[in-house]
């Protein structure tokens, strides 16, 4: 089990540094980023309260979580 962990560690900062390379010179990414950063700002606008706040970063902290262990799943499976 250690040694699936380094392994696993060792292969995301591998990913980490080409995916950056990629997403910089995708130009569908920087426009979905931009747009993110949009709504993002639309979203702290909002006059909620820090409970509705709570359960929309709740939320968004699920999807980043599963988002990033697809990804990592995803490259290793590549890998092989």
């Amino acid at each position: 089990m250690e040694f699936e962990k380094l392994v696993t560690l060792a292969l995301e900062n591998l990913k980490e540094n080409s995916v950056y390379q990629l997403l910089q010179s995708d130009m569908d990414f920087q426009q979905e980023s931009n747009a993110e950063g949009c709504a993002e700002q639309s979203y702290i606008r909002l006059d909620l309260t820090e409970k509705q706040r709570a359960v929309c970063q709740r939320l968004l902290d699920c999807r980043d979580k599963q988002d990033f262990e697809y990804g990592t799943h995803a490259y290793i499976a590549g890998l092989m």
